[in-house]
């Protein structure tokens, strides 16, 4: 099954998670602890961001 993103309400191709520059977790678009905007680094899929060396955020455990 293809990675949907978010997992959001309208399953779109527009999905899409934030990393944090700094810390390197990534989060969801929703999520309440989002980095600074010079901090953020779009990544497109779940799948990206671990390849890049994220780690999910464990307040919205994307």
């Amino acid at each position: 099954m293809p990675d949907a993103g978010l997992n959001n309400q309208n399953g779109g191709e527009d999905s899409y998670y934030i990393g944090n520059s700094n810390s390197k977790k990534f989060h969801r678009l929703e999520c309440e602890n989002l980095p600074a905007e010079h901090n953020q680094v779009k990544l497109k899929s779940r799948a990206e961001a671990v390849e890049a060396g994220y780690s999910p955020c464990s307040i919205c455990q994307p």
